[in-house]
């Protein structure tokens, strides 16, 4: 099986796992808690999100699919990876109010059929008002429900991935799909099987050095950010 092949069938788990979202939105509501997120709401694409190998992967071939891994996108995933080196602290990194990389000036998710499960399961069921900015008056208590941990057989699924295709089995996001665009860019076709991770060329994925190592970032790149968009 390719990997390629391998994602496709990882599309299927990603079904399952709406389902379960679903159910869970519902479960909520029957107690009265409605969740309140929507298309706009946006407070949550500013956290620190890490993925995992095959989630990177998936919105890797999102990327080369739609014709959008281009290097103005490449260059704006590699400045917040540089900068989540630098801030590794959620709550520091929430101070920024830095966008996600795939925020669009409409408010949309630029990978939302593809968006990662962390980024599907936290379901909001507070004021949507009181996800201001970290800081404004308009920011109140929020209330939320999971919809639970990943499946056992799906962490197994991410060690695979992650060997397979030689990434990290997780990571902040701009990092993670970075080496997941290098791998799928640099791997064999669809028509080249997969077999053992030691039987395969290593593709050519980013150095340390060449991606996320620290660099200085002025206080105003960080600020600047909030208007640049997907």
């Amino acid at each position: 099986m390719t990997l390629y092949a391998s994602l496709d069938a990882f599309a299927t788990y990603v079904s399952s796992l709406e389902k379960r979202i679903e159910a869970t939105r519902e479960k909520a509501a029957l107690h009265g808690h409605i969740v309140r997120c929507a298309r706009g709401c946006t407070a949550c694409c500013y956290l620190r999100v890490d993925i995992s190998a095959p989630a990177a992967l998936r919105v890797a071939r999102a990327l080369l699919r739609d014709g959008v891994a281009t290097p103005e996108s490449k260059a704006n995933l590699t400045e917040d990876a540089k900068l989540g080196e630098v801030v590794r602290d959620d709550v520091e990194w929430l101070k920024l109010w830095r966008p996600c990389t795939f925020l669009s000036a409409t408010g949309s998710c630029g990978v939302y059929h593809d968006r990662p499960f962390v980024c599907r399961k936290l379901l909001v069921t507070s004021d949507p008002a009181n996800c201001g900015e970290v800081g404004s008056a308009e920011r109140g208590n929020i209330t939320s429900i999971d919809a639970g941990p990943e499946q056992e057989h799906y962490r197994v699924a991410i060690a695979a991935f992650a060997d397979r295709a030689l990434l990290p089995k997780h990571g902040h996001l701009p990092m993670m799909v970075l080496w997941a665009l290098r791998a799928l860019e640099t791997m064999p076709t669809k028509e080249v099987a997969w077999t053992t991770p030691s039987s395969q060329p290593s593709p050519s994925v980013p150095s340390s050095d060449s991606v996320a190592s620290p660099s200085p970032l002025p206080g105003a790149d960080a600020t600047a950010a909030k208007a640049r968009r997907w």
